[in-house]
């Protein structure tokens, strides 16, 4: 006899913004993760991808001049960069849309709940971070 084992998942839509201003992407030390993100977060209740976006930018780092790089609207709603699988823990994972803009706000207010620090970083300063393989990629893509 077999026992079958089910492990329910849960998987939550979330969005990460890949802010790019002269040519300079800005990150967040994530203060439960120990490493350098972009900003971004859960959506909620009935929220579209874009409006949390610009929810979680504004709620991270206070920045409201925001511009989307992609602004096909032909499927309903602005067009991610793309979409990521993040496995957080054996039964629960994130089902990410990247989206990139653009800020000409240079300056921001480090919201210290969501983490310890935040810079503005060139390719070249990205290059002796520790990031997980995924936002590497992300920044190269959008920075090139």
């Amino acid at each position: 006899m077999y026992l079958l084992i089910l492990t329910i998942m849960n998987r939550h839509f979330t969005v990460t913004a890949y802010i790019r201003n002269n040519n300079k992407i800005l990150l967040m030390f994530h203060t439960k993760l120990n490493k350098w993100l972009p900003l971004g977060g859960h959506m909620e209740g009935s929220e579209l991808p874009e409006e949390t976006v610009l929810r979680e930018v504004q709620e991270e780092s206070g920045i409201t001049d925001l511009t989307f790089d992609t602004l096909s609207t032909e499927l309903g709603m602005i067009q991610p960069l793309g979409l990521q699988r993040n496995i957080i823990k054996a039964d629960h994972e994130h089902l990410d849309l990247i989206y990139s803009l653009n800020t000409k706000q240079a300056t921001f207010k480090l919201n210290e709940q969501e983490g310890k620090d935040m810079r503005w970083f060139s390719k070249k300063e990205i290059e002796d971070l520790d990031l997980f393989p995924l936002t590497r990629m992300w920044i190269n893509k959008i920075l090139n």
